[in-house]
């Protein structure tokens, strides 16, 4: 991510989220599949740009 963003990464972080509880009348009953999200700090004055 660094090289690709041209960035500095100081720290990150990891949780894990569980899945939501589906319940539909004719559609399959369950959940939805956990996940795991990543939060990335940056250096000071580091900004990744979405366009």
């Amino acid at each position: 991510m660094q090289e690709l963003f041209k960035v500095k990464v100081t720290k990150v972080n990891t949780l894990n989220v569980r899945g939501k509880a589906r319940r539909k009348r004719t559609l399959q009953a369950g959940r939805t599949n956990d996940w795991k999200k990543a939060i990335v700090t940056l250096k000071d004055g580091d900004k990744i740009i979405l366009t």
